[in-house]
């Protein structure tokens, strides 16, 4: 069998199979982290307590935040404030990824950046927002939402136990599939 009719793939296509790649699987780390909150926001309801399930993964964030100050002191999830909050500083990122259009670019060294533009539509307007993330970059992303994914699921964790609950909605941390 011959190579001759096949098309060599360009740098292009490798560069946005691998954005894909990282971009399905910082995706899903999200979707997780996501359940994690819905889950904890259930187990609270479910308790008794004073809370909303809202349709915005990051209003659920900001309602998780509040939860785990009105449960301080009755929880062991003593730092459960500040893992939400650098949840939240990530989950931005987690729009961008599954709303944004993907623009890819190879430099001539062969590294690829990739841009995200995103067009919400808040009260009447539209609020238009950009990323731009190098290949190096993206793997450190994808490091930190890891990290920030385990702490989260470690304190809710504790957090839902208290709350007379455990965790059975993917809390398991995500394996990693092909690095960068």
């Amino acid at each position: 069998m011959s190579a001759d009719g096949f098309e060599q793939v360009s740098v292009h296509e490798i560069a946005h199979a691998e954005v894909e790649a990282w971009r399905g699987e910082c995706l899903s780390i999200c979707a997780k982290g996501q359940a994690l909150i819905g889950r904890l926001l259930e187990l609270a309801r479910a308790a008794g307590k004073r809370v909303r399930l809202l349709d915005k993964a990051q209003h659920r964030t900001v309602e998780a935040m509040r939860l785990a100050d009105m449960m301080t002191g009755e929880t062991q999830a003593e730092d459960a404030d500040a893992v939400l909050s650098q949840w939240q500083s990530l989950e931005s990122r987690c729009e961008l990824l599954a709303s944004g259009v993907a623009t890819e670019t190879v430099d001539r060294s062969g590294n690829w950046f990739a841009m995200f533009d995103l067009a919400s539509y808040r009260s009447g307007r539209v609020v238009r927002g950009r990323w731009t993330v190098s290949r190096e970059e993206a793997e450190g992303f994808l490091q930190e939402l890891d990290h920030s994914f385990t702490m989260l699921n470690q304190q809710l964790g504790c957090m839902c136990q208290e709350l007379g609950g455990g965790f059975d909605s993917g809390s398991k941390k995500p394996r990693k599939t092909q690095a960068l």
